[in-house]
């Protein structure tokens, strides 16, 4: 796992420190951003999530060069995670831009409000982003290398995998090498960012925009709901004359995909014993939500609050998943006493809503 880490720094170190042309980069301060409140918002450490999303990747209309070539984006995050500072990287194809196009989106917008990193709890430290366009000539191989890629990152997430990405985190860094060694991958602009809330007096949350048109003033520019606005006289225009990525970082107190972390398995093994009704599963429920606890409490992925928030709240539907077996126990043929003791959990089951 830690291989496949430094591959991934050395690679993102590569990324920054080549030939990447000279962007308009404007990291817009919370009176450029609306609604009042979006921008500059305290994340505060150990006791809330951060997330990284794409809110616009947009193409300037009529431009011949995007006739030819695919547009690509490269986002990787650096911070702590656990007790080790990793970097993730995720890809934006166009397997991703054709599953995002839609109705109502506006022309030369690919993507909006795409998640590309996180949630992660906020574990102190510097929190840095680097983001580089590139076109890629659309031949054969070239797409068919950029899907497989795409595929792979899309598999690890923007919440990565940790055990995933060590397994193929190896092959998606080949083949990214692989295409961005070629001469029909050329970068367009890039942009590293780094937070240090040492410095900064803790983590905010923040909109930032990389536009490959060098003349835009950043102080004309505003957020106004995730969407990139120029003032001019006749007030505030979308940009749609140059090419852009508009990103974030926003805050959040809880996440709400604690389904996918590894302890969820064992809290649905607690309920399935706790559902069975006999004194014999209900010790073993109990057990099992005790180890449950037990890696919900140093998990890397949850913050301490929600932790207790959601222990708490399995304690209880465990509690009531029992009560409910007992209930329908008492509707059974046969009284608690005429059941085998030393019955299956499959025959106990069926005894008990034998109704």
């Amino acid at each position: 796992m830690t291989a496949v880490l430094d591959r991934i720094a050395r690679f993102v170190g590569g990324l920054t420190a080549g030939p990447t042309p000279l962007p308009t980069v404007a990291t817009l301060p919370a009176a450029q951003c609306l609604p009042p409140g979006s921008a500059e918002a305290e994340i505060p450490r150990d006791a809330a999530y951060f997330t990284l999303r794409v809110n616009e990747l947009h193409l300037a209309q009529g431009r011949e060069l995007w006739a030819t070539y695919d547009p690509m984006v490269i986002v990787t995050s650096n911070f702590i995670h656990g007790t080790e500072r990793i970097t993730v990287p995720f890809v934006v194809g166009p397997s991703l831009l054709k599953e995002h196009a839609g109705a109502g989106v506006p022309h030369g917008v690919l993507i909006q409000d795409t998640t590309v990193a996180g949630p992660y709890p906020n574990r102190g430290g510097s929190v840095a982003i680097a983001i580089v366009l590139y076109r890629v000539r659309r031949d054969d191989y070239a797409r068919k290398l950029l899907q497989i890629v795409e595929g792979v990152s899309g598999a690890i997430g923007p919440a990565a995998d940790m055990g995933l990405l060590s397994k193929v985190g190896g092959p998606m860094l080949d083949g990214l090498e692989a295409l961005l060694g070629m001469g029909a991958t050329v970068p367009i602009a890039g942009h590293r960012i780094e937070y240090d809330t040492m410095i900064q007096g803790g983590l905010r949350s923040w909109y930032a925009a990389l536009i490959d048109a060098p003349r835009v003033d950043p102080k004309a520019l505003c957020v106004e709901h995730g969407r990139l606005l120029h003032a001019n006289g006749e007030g505030r225009q979308p940009v749609r004359d140059a090419d852009y990525v508009l990103y974030s970082l926003t805050g959040q107190v809880s996440r709400e995909d604690e389904r996918t972390l590894p302890f969820y398995a064992m809290y649905l093994r607690a309920v399935r014993d706790a559902a069975a009704g006999t004194d014999e599963a209900w010790k073993a429920a109990k057990a099992t939500l005790a180890e449950c606890w037990q890696q919900m409490a140093v998990s890397p992925d949850l913050t301490p609050g929600q932790a207790g928030s959601l222990i708490d709240s399995y304690r209880t539907e465990l509690l009531a998943t029992r009560d409910r077996a007992r209930k329908l126990s008492e509707l059974s043929v046969g009284r608690p006493s005429e059941v085998p003791k030393d019955a299956s959990r499959f025959s106990t089951a069926s005894a008990l809503l034998d109704l």
